[in-house]
């Protein structure tokens, strides 16, 4: 098996002092695939992606989707082929694992009044 260069993900936190090892932050690649290739597979996979991401997020690991192979042809068909089997249609690669040490969680966001984004119309 050829090894996947990835990058590491980026610590969680603001700054950080340390440069972590090859073994953190490297993550595990997913595939998600669908047994279709129409619309309404693409959908159901983007409807999958959502619900991992969101219980990635809720595991507070790092994501990070990986489209731009599947836009290749070849590539694409290389890993329905390799990696799925012919089995299923690849749809989405997905890196996800465990951020960098984080001491302290970046800090939470302002966010604007509803009323600053949003225009009330009343007919």
């Amino acid at each position: 098996a050829t090894a996947f260069p990835v990058r590491q993900f980026a610590p969680s936190r603001l700054h950080t002092s340390t440069i972590p090892s090859e073994e953190d932050g490297v993550g595990t690649l997913l595939v998600l695939g669908t047994t279709d290739d129409d619309r309404t597979a693409r959908l159901r996979a983007g409807e999958a992606a959502s619900a991992v991401l969101l219980t990635a997020t809720r595991m507070r690991l790092a994501t990070c989707p990986l489209t731009q192979p599947l836009e290749v042809p070849a590539t694409r068909e290389s890993v329905r082929t390799d990696v799925l089997h012919g089995q299923l249609v690849p749809q989405l690669v997905l890196r996800i694992g465990w951020p960098t040490d984080e001491p302290h969680p970046t800090p939470a966001t302002t966010r604007r009044p509803v009323a600053d984004v949003v225009d009330w119309v009343v007919p």
